[in-house]
């Protein structure tokens, strides 16, 4: 079910109004700790040609209260509530409602800084063949909090299909793009509960829609434990799935093996992470099969070294892992 609400209820067939140049769209779902500073970021924003969606995805907390309350404070804030459908349904949601001619997507726990919208529009405006403006982001929380997603270059440098199978972070959630993007390729993939924006960008590039990043850090991008992204394994998984897809959508030779590489590269991280998991589990039986595996992948001596400690020595393993991962926090 899906309902949409605002200051003006009339609004949602807002048929005659003047349609704003940039819907941003925010999934919320139990958000009610972050949503305040994510919403009135876009409030602080000085271009102000927006309207604010708001997706109220089956929240159980105060997120709906809070949004509604923005909404009856700014016109241009609205909220569209759905049952609990996911991230990427919620967004879909937004896009259908959305009237902009571009959209922006924000997560309920980022944050912009108030000249992001005005710097990512001129960025429009200079290169106008450009149909994907992704941004940088400063880290909030985290091992890298205060630091820059991206190394910050000059320019706006151009994001291709090689680049996106070659990082996996090459375009970040903070997005601004032309509504055609959506109505071309279609919504986010609502059967991937990961990386489905990454899903996303691939296959909008792949339909040669052009993509740049616009490298100064102009929001911040919250890191915390209990967000979808900090899941390692289930993350690993997710990227596999969207490259072994990617694969076999008829890419270039090139694009093949670069694929084929990455897909190696995050097998020996699936191994290190179940290693890991295993041996921290005190599974020390499951971790010494996936040091071992992980050995015969790297094939040198200190990975021979740890395979042989995780057989003999794991509870002393065990404690070496916990004291450098708690050193590095």
């Amino acid at each position: 079910m899906l309902l949409m609400l605002s200051s003006a209820p009339a609004r949602r067939h807002r048929g005659g109004a003047t349609s704003p140049t940039v819907t941003v769209i925010t999934p919320a779902f139990n958000a009610a700790r972050y949503l305040n500073e994510s919403v009135e970021s876009v409030i602080a924003q000085g271009f102000v040609d927006w309207e604010l969606l708001i997706i109220d995805d089956g929240s159980t907390d105060a997120t709906r209260e809070i949004a509604r309350r923005h909404a009856a404070n700014d016109t241009r804030v609205h909220v569209v509530e759905t049952d609990h459908v996911g991230v990427a349904a919620a967004r879909n949601a937004g896009m259908r409602e959305g009237r902009g001619v571009f959209f922006a997507l924000l997560d309920s726990d980022d944050v912009w800084l108030p000249d992001f919208l005005a710097a990512q529009m001129d960025v429009f405006k200079r290169m106008p063949a450009t149909d994907v403006v992704t941004s940088n982001a400063f880290n909030l929380g985290g091992r890298r909090d205060g630091e820059p997603l991206h190394p910050v270059v000059a320019g706006f440098p151009s994001i291709a299909v090689l680049d996106m199978i070659q990082r996996e972070d090459a375009v970040c959630i903070m997005s601004v793009f032309r509504r055609k993007v959506f109505e071309t390729v279609g919504g986010f993939d609502q059967n991937l509960l990961r990386s489905e924006d990454y899903e996303f960008w691939i296959r909008a590039a792949q339909r040669g829609f052009h993509f740049v990043e616009n490298p100064q850090p102009l929001g911040r991008y919250r890191r915390r434990p209990e967000s979808a992204s900090s899941d390692e394994l289930a993350m690993l998984d997710a990227i596999v799935q969207v490259l072994k897809r990617t694969r076999q959508a008829g890419v270039s030779h090139v694009e093949i093996a670069a694929i084929d590489r990455q897909l190696a590269r995050l097998r020996e991280r699936q191994v290190l992470e179940r290693a890991k998991r295993s041996l921290l589990s005190r599974q020390y039986q499951q971790a010494a099969q996936e040091f071992d595996t992980l050995s015969g992948i790297r094939r040198n001596f200190e990975s021979r070294v740890i395979a042989q400690a995780s057989r003999w020595l794991p509870a002393m393993l065990r404690w070496a892992y916990r004291t450098k991962s708690a050193l590095r926090v």
